[in-house]
């Protein structure tokens, strides 16, 4: 792993200042110096974290053919420039599949790739099981050759790339279970439309595409970071079993739904954790105004906002013809009743039941 460390604090320091303590030179001079040095027959796992571009392609090529040819099997390009829009020039660095031919069959299966440019994907890839792309121009074609090229892919991610047209389609693929797609460039405000057929895909995590169409009946678990509106969609997907939510309205609030065989589950939290925990049921053999009863088992006890807020829940529940109980986990910052009857809102509305 090279410059992991100067990555990260050429974030913290000024960028006077990581300019003048992490030359990039003496950075790549070392590099060089350690692989000319280095002895071993095989190479594993290759990661590159540093603010170099395409002017450090012969350097940067240099690296990943040695990595190659020693058969690694994770390639990790984390490419950045702390100056970038403060008057210094940045130059994409093309990746180059052409050096994949070094391995026959290639060796590689795990790729990461951060701001760099990816135009096209050959038959070298085809031992690919994760694919993840941050930040990196991609070909209008890549997604088509993709899925006909790596046939063993399980993990792809797509973030803040520029796909080259606004409707992305992910076509069924035999081994696709996890998939990220979020804020890729010609979506974000766009209008851009997201279908996705994947018989096997487990996973999605998705923000700034409006879904048009899904057909993923083995789907178990949805991100949402960005608007609820496409959520109907979902509702032909019947083994979905959790829902994780952002809310931006005041305090950003994360919001988990989870559909258990003997029960509900339902997280809400401003602190990144745990909060108080409380259990809701209906009561026993009442059919006609029935009561429910809400206990809580970790925590605050004298919240009867918190309370009312899981009495809303089960009620609207058994509603639902559900006898199912209710666990809500509530860590808030905030426990005005605006935000309480904002998070029933989001519950309700996405509900699993």
């Amino acid at each position: 792993m090279f410059g992991a460390k100067h990555a990260q604090l050429a974030n913290n320091f000024s960028l006077i200042e990581s300019r003048d303590r992490f030359k990039r030179q003496v950075f790549i001079r070392r590099v060089h110096e350690f692989l000319r040095l280095y002895s071993g027959k095989k190479v594993d796992t290759l990661k590159v974290s540093f603010h170099l571009d395409g002017e450090h392609a012969a350097d940067l090529d240099e690296w990943i053919r040695f990595a190659i040819e020693k058969g690694a099997q994770v390639l990790d390009l984390e490419l950045f420039n702390p100056f970038l829009g403060r008057g210094y020039p940045h130059h994409d660095y093309d990746f180059p599949h052409q050096l994949l031919q070094l391995s026959n069959p290639s060796s590689l299966k795990h790729l990461s790739l951060r701001r760099c440019v990816l135009k096209s994907l050959p038959y070298q890839f085809n031992q690919l099981t994760t694919l993840e792309l941050r930040e990196v121009i991609l070909d209008e074609n890549f997604i088509a050759c993709l899925f006909s090229n790596c046939l063993l892919l399980e993990r792809l991610t797509l973030s803040n790339c520029k796909v080259g047209r606004q409707s992305l389609i992910i076509t069924d693929h035999p081994r696709l279970t996890d998939l990220k797609v979020l804020y890729n460039l010609y979506s974000w405000g766009c209008g851009a439309k997201l279908e996705i057929y994947a018989a096997n895909l487990v996973s999605l995590e998705h923000a700034g595409y409006d879904i048009s169409c899904i057909k993923a009946p083995r789907l178990a678990r949805l991100y949402l970071s960005d608007g609820f509106e496409g959520l109907a969609h979902f509702a032909s997907c019947p083994r979905l079993e959790s829902l994780y939510m952002l809310m931006q309205s005041g305090i950003k609030t994360d919001v988990v739904i989870c559909c258990y065989d003997d029960h509900f589950l339902v997280i809400a939290t401003q602190i990144g954790a745990m909060g108080t925990i409380l259990q809701a049921s209906k009561e026993e053999g009442a059919t006609f105004n029935p009561t429910y009863s809400v206990s809580v088992i970790f925590g605050k006890r004298n919240e009867p906002m918190l309370e009312a807020c899981a009495r809303q829940l089960v009620e609207h529940i058994s509603n639902s013809r559900s006898s199912r109980p209710l666990m809500l986990s509530l860590g808030l910052k905030d426990h005005s009743a605006e935000t309480l009857k904002g998070i029933v809102a989001a519950v309700i509305e996405n509900r699993l039941w």
